[in-house]
């Protein structure tokens, strides 16, 4: 594909300058001579080479559209009212010369011709620029490809090595997120106010990377490391706790009371089989109206890949509106099940967001015995199953708006990359939902990365000495017998 793009990128122009230089030599042909013809022809390549630069008229034949912008990137750019500059650490033949730096470099043309020039871009050589380097502080442990993204405020650092990877499970699978990341860092530098994101330590978590690149790419400044028993710093508005398996001390739990007493601030607690019984923390959640059973939710008519990874469907919340609801569903990988204690008390209100099918069941974890099989046995609880539930509540007696709201997910793998971007689940976009629901005045941005997949032939040790005969062997016969069939009939002329 890159090839291929690489060969047509400028078709359109080209055929049109070659009919008007054409055209040119036809009707002034006895007037031109190879200076002036050639002249002619730099000036219109040269403005060929502009308008494709500048009005993205380049064609993008791969299938997957890995060169073009999504619809939601176009909204971002056509709201954008303030300047960005995008800086790439590298030359533009170290850009031009690279497969994957030139899959990134025509990513960054159309974002500076769909923003009507609102972002534009410039080549650094840091080698030969150390006072790049004294005014962007941040570059100095960047790489070369790397980008800067700067608006009037701020900058952000930008790892190209991130825009293009391989999936774990399946090496055939290539993911972009070249759009994604860029996107996301213009709207981060371009926003008057940013929110912030926290990640509690000190009891074996585990960060789920699919919610941590979502806050990383979308407006959201990161601490990744908060220690509760400190205060919880100013400016953290989302905090996650994320797959615990030692349990909170009393005084963890006060500063995080502390925390969710103020409006605006929200919690994301993700699960893990593995953990055992946390009878402090799970009597704080119980407060907020949740019980987590020491089960696994398995199905084996309605998974991914085998019955822990079971399919949950999305239900008409606050979170996710009656358009998505029964149109999609979430993979959630080794679940534990959420019960809702009440709908609400006091002020506090609870609503589930996702549960199991009715072929789902759930087998009991036992600390001294394992799990011999994922099929049903007698004993299994039959679902359905909450698999992600909502907790808010109101920080000033009941006023409108003002709440802090919980997140409870039965896995943290839910929240993983890999469950993700497997096509046609849902959990990369009910990350976005959920932290957008979250955080009302902060401008959020939901893309996925796009993914190629690659093929392998199916070619036998006959097929290949059958195409090495007609390449290596007969293709060029041919075309030396037409040469010496050539050269006779022009010297017996």
């Amino acid at each position: 594909h890159s090839v291929l793009f690489g060969r047509i990128d400028h078709t359109i122009l080209y055929v049109l300058t070659g009919y008007v230089l054409f055209n040119l030599i036809k009707r002034y042909g006895s007037r031109l001579n190879s200076k002036n013809a050639i002249a002619v022809a730099v000036v219109l390549n040269i403005f060929a080479n502009f308008l494709t630069d500048r009005f993205s008229l380049k064609v993008d034949m791969t299938e997957e559209g890995i060169y073009s912008l999504t619809e939601e990137t176009r909204t971002v750019l056509g709201e954008l009212d303030k300047n960005v500059k995008i800086y790439i650490l590298a030359s533009q033949a170290e850009m031009e010369t690279d497969a994957s730096a030139a899959q990134m470099l025509e990513t960054i043309r159309r974002f500076k011709s769909e923003s009507g020039g609102r972002v534009d871009y410039e080549f650094v050589d840091t080698r030969k620029n150390p006072q790049f380097v004294a005014k962007y502080p941040k570059v100095r442990n960047a790489t070369v490809r790397d980008l800067v993204v700067e608006g009037e405020s701020r900058y952000i650092v930008l790892d190209s090595n991130k825009f293009v990877g391989t999936g774990e499970r399946n090496k055939n699978k290539t993911y972009y997120h070249t759009e994604e990341k860029i996107s996301a860092a213009i709207l981060h530098v371009a926003s008057d106010e940013t929110a912030s994101a926290g990640f509690v330590v000190g009891h074996g978590e585990i960060v789920p990377d699919l919610l941590y690149s979502h806050f990383e790419g979308n407006n959201f400044e990161i601490d990744g490391q908060v220690d509760l028993y400190d205060s919880v710093p100013e400016g953290i508005t989302n905090l996650v706790i994320s797959a615990p398996t030692k349990d909170f001390s009393e005084k963890e739990i006060q500063n995080l009371e502390t925390y969710l007493k103020k409006t605006g601030n929200n919690l994301y607690v993700l699960w893990n089989i593995e953990a055992p019984k946390l009878p402090v923390f799970e009597r704080y959640l119980a407060e907020w109206g949740f019980e987590i059973s020491q089960q696994v939710v398995c199905d084996e008519k309605n998974s991914h890949e085998q019955a822990s990874v079971v399919y949950a469907d999305l239900l008409e919340t606050r979170v996710i509106d009656y358009a998505l609801q029964g149109q999609s569903h979430i993979i959630a990988p080794a679940s534990r099940p959420i019960r809702v204690l009440w709908d609400e008390n006091g002020y506090t209100w609870t609503c589930e967001i996702a549960k199991t099918r009715d072929s789902s069941y759930a087998k009991a974890l036992d600390a001294n015995r394992k799990v011999s099989t994922l099929a049903y046995e007698d004993g299994d609880e039959k679902g359905t199953f909450t698999v992600l539930a909502l907790a808010e509540r109101s920080t000033t007696s009941g006023v409108e708006g003002d709440t802090s709201k919980v997140f409870v997910f039965g896995s943290y793998a839910i929240a993983n990359e890999e469950i993700g971007l497997v096509s046609r689940a849902f959990n990369s976009t009910l990350i976005a939902r959920a932290v957008d629901y979250a955080n009302p005045n902060t401008k959020t941005l939901a893309l996925s990365p796009k993914v190629e997949v690659s093929h392998d032939l199916d070619v036998s040790k006959g097929d290949i000495s059958a195409i090495s005969f007609v390449l290596i062997g007969l293709v060029p016969i041919i075309f030396i017998a037409l040469g010496i069939f050539i050269y006779i009939k022009r010297k017996n002329r």
